[in-house]
Order: structure tokens, then sequence, then C-alpha cells
């Protein structure tokens, strides 16, 4: 179990993400109850962000595998909802708000293509100190 435990960690973000998406996309719940489910969401899937990484060092289970679930983890729940937010707000009133989503997009799809890259050459495709904090952020943003 602790070989494998901080990618079950993972793992069970990556279904939560799957599942934010998926009420975030229906459309069939009044926004009074969608907020409050997105939020629980958002609080599971930034809590196993925190402690698959903290639970792979601990008991020095960092593997290639748990560093590229950890990766499609954040991309499954932040590209989708940025899109969603675009569409959403895509108005003139809110065409700030809409550019710095669509630069947000656009900066999580170039860590896509560079983390398949990274993979594909065998390169060292680890997220930084710097990158954590970003995905840290979105959570409060």
């Amino acid at each position: 179990m602790r070989k494998h435990g901080a990618n079950l960690i993972t793992v069970f973000g990556i279904i939560f993400s799957v599942w934010i998406n998926v009420v975030l996309w229906k459309n069939y719940l009044p926004i009074q109850t969608l907020i409050p489910i997105l939020f629980f969401g958002l609080i599971i899937v930034g809590t196993t962000d925190l402690m698959d990484g903290h639970y792979a060092r601990v008991f020095g289970s960092v593997t290639k595998m748990g560093v590229s679930l950890d990766r499609l983890r954040d991309k499954i729940l932040v590209m989708p909802f940025f899109v969603f937010l675009v569409i959403r707000f895509w108005n003139e009133e809110e065409t700030f708000r809409v550019t710095m989503l669509c630069i947000l997009l656009l900066i999580e799809v170039f860590l896509v293509i560079t983390g398949v890259y990274g993979l594909v050459k065998d390169l060292d495709v680890s997220a930084h100190k710097a990158g954590k904090i970003k995905m840290n952020l979105y959570f409060f943003l």
C-alpha cells in the first residue's frame, strides 16, 4: 500500500476532477445548489493535490507515473473549468475577465504540450515550487 498510496490519492483526485466537470457542464442545477457542490469538490481535489506529493516523499514512493498523474489531475480540473468560465462570461462587460481566463487557458495548454513532450523525450516533468503555488492559487481564485 505504501508504494502506491500516493498514486491512489491522485486517482481519487482525478475521479473528483471529472465529477466536478460533469456537474459543472450539465447545467441542470440552479446556481444556489451548484456553488456549494463545486466548493466541496474543489476542497477535495485541492486536498488530494497537497496530500499525494507529501505522501510520496515521506514514504519514498515518488515515481514518473505519479508525477504524470498529478499533472493530469490538475489539467482535468482546470482546463474544462476555464473553458466553462470563458463561455459563461463571454460578453462585452466581462472583457478583462475573459481575456485573463483565455491567457490562463493558453498557459495550461502550453504546459500540457510541454509535459507530453517531456514524457516522450524522458525529461524531468515534475512540478516545481512555482507550479505548485500556481495550482494552489487557482483554487482560491
